[in-house]
């Protein structure tokens, strides 16, 4: 029997190739190693070059800030907001357009700036800035990444005040419109007469004012027409015909009698007829009912009369025991808006039921009551043991309008209950600072002027409390 040996040659393979497998593996893991290693690297340098400043490929509406530290980037953008000042903001319509500036100065007083317009570059370079800087290292070298190999172009930051833009552009331009009107109700020798609605057209507004947003993201302003479009009256007289078949037991009303502890304020039947209108209620019904706005502006007087801000009980510590100086007092407030809906309830119920109920034609205002937040009863309950500090500060040698406006500032704060958790504010403490609230105008400074103001002086009641 023959033996061949034969196993040597798959021996020395079956080593060999585990080796340089081995090898492979540890060439492929130190490779990656490198890369990642240079990649840090890169990504330190890249970090330490632009430490200060915003990165490579980071542009605000195309304006390239790259490289730039804060402060050149905020010169950068504020003079390209100088430029747009310069040119203005131009609306047009036919022939007409006014120009206006994003910041109104008033010519009498430059305290009164109203800025139209303005741009928060704040916010606009905390945004550029932080562009790369964020609290995921992966997200912020994707970010890095991004801005320097196509980079990114990020939106400012821009505020409109459109409640002023738009009162000054329904000044200047308010002939070119026609409002609608609505349905009219007459009454002319006790019957009721409906005018016809007349249809109109307003400016869209809405539309210039996206374009002036539009414009302001883009650093460039031109022209804005205004165009009018037509608007419809919203009560037609077709839809009156059931409101005004229900009106006579209205008519009838002599007056309506508001009523509030005794006292009593009428509304006459000639001024009921007057006040008379077409309204639309939630559900789409036209039905009869006085004039909101007459209503509101009636209210209003009687609110002048009945209206009175809650008053907290005030203290002073004499001989370590509470002495109350100044009693609570309920607030009231007239609920104008609730009135008017009593009051027009009331009209609607005379119109669908024909003979209004002599309980109808006198109601009770709507009055909302605020009890103090500390009443007379509560001052032995609040546990004040001791006085724990005070701030002392002299003012001797002071003109006297300034001795005089700190008496007032101290008189109306001295006693104020700060309850637990409550924010304390000073200036509303102390309420208007006006002449009518006894304050003499001294000498004040504001911005690079010293000139002078009503409560000249408060600034030393400030700086001591802080004390």
């Amino acid at each position: 029997m023959a033996f061949l040996h034969t196993s040597g040659g798959s021996e020395k393979k079956s080593v060999t190739q585990p080796r340089r497998a081995l090898r492979g593996w540890l060439i492929g893991v130190s490779v990656f190693i490198v890369v990642v290693l240079v990649g840090l690297g890169g990504l330190l340098a890249y970090d330490v070059v632009y430490a200060d400043r915003i990165y490579k490929g980071v542009a605000i509406n195309g304006v390239d800030l790259a490289g730039m530290t804060r402060q050149q980037a905020y010169d950068t953008l504020q003079e390209i907001e100088q430029n747009l000042q310069a040119s203005g903001i131009v609306f047009q319509h036919e022939q007409q357009s006014i120009t206006l500036q994003p910041v109104i100065i008033p010519t009498d007083d430059p305290d009164l700036a109203k800025p139209i317009l303005q741009y928060d570059w704040r916010r606009t370079l905390d945004l550029s800035q932080g562009y790369g800087r964020l609290s995921n290292p992966f997200a912020n070298a994707v970010q890095k990444l991004r801005a320097a190999s196509i980079g990114i172009s990020l939106q400012p930051y821009v505020e409109i005040d459109e409640t002023e833009l738009l009162k000054i552009l329904r000044e200047r331009f308010n002939e070119f419109e026609r409002p609608p009107v609505d349905a009219q109700l007459r009454i002319v020798n006790g019957q009721a007469e409906v005018q016809s609605e007349i249809d109109g057209f307003v400016f869209t507004y809405e539309s210039a004012l996206r374009q002036l947003r539009d414009q302001a993201l883009e650093f460039h302003f031109s022209p804005i027409s205004l165009s009018l479009e037509p608007r419809a009256a919203q009560i037609k007289k077709a839809e009156t015909g059931s409101a005004v078949a229900g009106l006579n037991s209205v008519l009838d009303i002599p007056e309506i009698t508001l009523t509030f502890q005794g006292r009593n304020w009428r509304i006459s039947q000639a001024t009921l007829h007057d006040w008379l209108a077409f309204q639309r209620t939630g559900e789409g019904d036209v039905v009869v009912g006085l004039k909101p706005q007459d209503l509101e502006e009636f209210l209003s007087l009687i609110a002048q009369d009945i209206n009175v801000e809650s008053q907290d009980a005030k203290f002073e510590i004499t001989n370590n025991r509470v002495v109350e100086f100044q009693p609570s007092l309920e607030g009231r407030e007239v609920d104008i808006e609730a009135t008017i809906d009593l009051i027009n309830g009331m009209i609607l119920l005379g119109a669908n039921v024909g003979d209004a109920p002599e309980s109808a034609q006198t109601l009770e205002l709507v009055v909302a009551v605020t009890p103090p937040k500390v009443a007379v009863g509560q001052l032995n309950e609040l546990g004040i043991k001791e006085k724990l500090g005070e701030g002392r500060s002299n003012f001797a040698g002071s003109p006297a309008n300034r001795r005089h406006n700190i008496a007032v500032g101290v008189a109306s704060l001295n006693g104020i209950l700060i309850a637990p958790d409550e924010t304390f504010s000073q200036l509303s403490a102390l309420g208007e600072i006006e002449a009518s609230t006894g304050y003499l105008p001294e000498l004040v400074i504001k911005g690079d002027r010293t000139i002078p103001e009503y409560g000249g002086g408060l600034c030393q009641i400030s700086s001591t409390t802080f004390r």
